[in-house]
């Protein structure tokens, strides 16, 4: 069974990290899906450490 509470905070760990090494200001974050998209968002919008500016998403006629 996948340890998804881990991937998460490995994939929280590796961003925090290369922002560090880069000395960047803030990320663009990218997610195939709508569901994992929006659930990215909400988790790094309930974190408190990032000012989210916006959500991008694409939708397909062909989802519908």
């Amino acid at each position: 069974m996948r340890d998804y509470e881990s991937e998460f905070q490995n994939r929280v760990e590796f961003i925090r990290n290369l922002l560090a090494e880069s000395g960047a200001t803030g990320v663009v974050y990218g997610n195939s899906g709508g569901k994992d998209s929006a659930l990215a968002f909400y988790r790094a919008q309930q974190s408190g450490l990032y000012d989210i500016a916006a959500l991008f998403t694409v939708v397909h006629a062909q989802s519908q």
